[in-house]
């Protein structure tokens, strides 16, 4: 890359942050607690605009993703980690790969929303504008997906990011396969770090 490529990209990285700073305004609470601060303010230093923005907008919300296409990880062999990776290598950051011993850990960009995705096991969870989607790789009854709703997911499903908290289950969808619980976890005011950008004194 010439030093006029490196010029033009700084340049675009900077604007990228001015435009992140007036836009972003939430956050779920699930992403606060899944990451530690100086972890997270790392990780928004790590992302990056795609071509061809600013020409053509961001995203505002998700799209299905093409499984296993995006940026060489045609070697990871599960659909779900596949699928995950494509989900938030868009204007995200992947912090923790879903190979890790820990489970995968994500985040993203998407309209006015930072975004969260983590997996555990075979599972997956990701948020969307207040709501947290949890899949789990088998199907359940009628009679216990019914059951569900209503209930704190903490009922329903354990996890560290779940014990205690008051997230009520909104709709459950179900096939043999698989399992979707929609969880209402709302959104907590965000501020971007780069305010000083904003602010014009860069």
């Amino acid at each position: 890359m010439s030093a006029l490529q490196v010029a033009i990209e700084a340049s675009r990285v900077l604007l990228f942050r001015r435009y992140l700073q007036a836009s972003i305004r939430w956050a779920p609470p699930i992403l606060i607690d899944a990451v530690l601060p100086a972890v997270l303010i790392r990780a928004l230093y790590l992302l990056r605009p795609e071509d061809p923005w600013p020409m053509m907008p961001m995203p505002v919300g998700y799209t299905d993703p093409l499984m296993g296409t995006r940026k060489g990880y045609n070697n990871i062999p599960s659909r779900r980690a596949r699928r995950f990776i494509d989900r938030f290598v868009r204007y995200g950051v992947i912090i923790r790969q879903p190979t890790d011993p820990a489970g995968g850990l994500a985040l993203r960009v998407a309209g006015e929303d930072l975004e969260v995705g983590l997996t555990f096991g075979r599972s997956l969870m990701s948020t969307r504008r207040g709501v947290l989607r949890i899949e789990i790789p088998r199907g359940l009854p009628e009679t216990l997906q019914l059951g569900a709703v209503g209930r704190r997911i903490h009922e329903v499903i354990g996890h560290e990011l779940l014990d205690g908290r008051d997230y009520p289950v909104t709709r459950v969808t179900s096939t043999p396969a698989h399992t979707v619980f929609e969880v209402r976890v709302d959104r907590v005011a965000y501020e971007m770090p780069w305010a000083d950008l904003v602010d014009g004194r860069n």
